[in-house]
């Protein structure tokens, strides 16, 4: 039998603005997005799932503003898509993580184990934290991000049901985005894709159906109607 689902989404367009929607944040969770707001076209840069929405989101900030994330430095006019379609994959082997930062406008943590341990990097404290234009590019994509929130009523399901749910649409929204950004199929791999991580399906559908603030949501993530979970 297949179940539906209504989510419920609520834009938000600034990471200030997260402040005015603490008790939202605190007492929700569900999906989410990141979307890079001046791309052109606006595009996609993350989809996530979580129980807590202000726990996760302190986590991805902490870890974003200590260097462990990849980041994108956007400026007006430029296409987060093609760039990495251009340079990234066609100049790295897929198995291998890039380090140049020269490449561009892909910031790459800069301390990986690989890096020291063949020399690369030297300088491993003061180029990871003392490096004050590495740290205003970090503070200039959070700048940049614009956010959407997406919750949904479980229907009476436990919490491990709910946590499959989550995933089962979560993975549904990540393909919905690489299909769109993606017909080549360079950009992913079965689980790692350039929007996220996916789950494996489960046998049972999931009909979807998006409300609240649906509209200021980019299209390619509405235009996902269903999930396996």
């Amino acid at each position: 039998m297949t179940q539906s689902v209504t989510i419920n989404w609520k834009y938000i367009s600034s990471v200030k603005d997260l402040d005015s929607n603490l008790d939202y944040l605190m007492k929700s969770g569900g999906v989410y997005l990141w979307i890079l707001k001046n791309n052109n076209p606006p595009r996609v840069f993350y989809v996530g799932e979580c129980g807590n929405y202000f726990v996760r989101f302190r986590d991805h900030f902490t870890f974003h503003m200590a260097g462990r994330y990849v980041f994108w430095d956007i400026d007006d006019g430029d296409d987060y898509i093609k760039l990495l379609a251009d340079r990234i994959i066609k100049e790295n082997a897929p198995d291998k993580i890039p380090f140049d930062l020269s490449k561009g406008k892909i910031f790459f943590p800069k301390v990986y184990p690989y890096s020291v341990a063949n020399g690369l990097l030297k300088d491993v404290f003061t180029s990871e934290f003392l490096d004050k234009e590495y740290y205003d590019c970090r503070l200039k994509f959070l700048n940049n991000l614009s956010f959407a929130f997406g919750t949904f009523d479980a229907n009476n399901q436990s919490k491990k049901e709910v946590a499959k749910m989550r995933r089962g649409i979560e993975t549904a929204l990540i393909d919905g985005v690489v299909n769109t950004y993606d017909s080549g199929g360079k950009l992913k791999t079965p689980r790692t894709t350039i929007v996220g991580m996916r789950s494996s399906r489960g046998k049972r559908k999931l009909d979807i159906k998006h409300d609240g603030e649906s509209d200021k949501v980019l299209k390619e993530v509405t235009n996902v109607i269903s999930c396996k979970w």
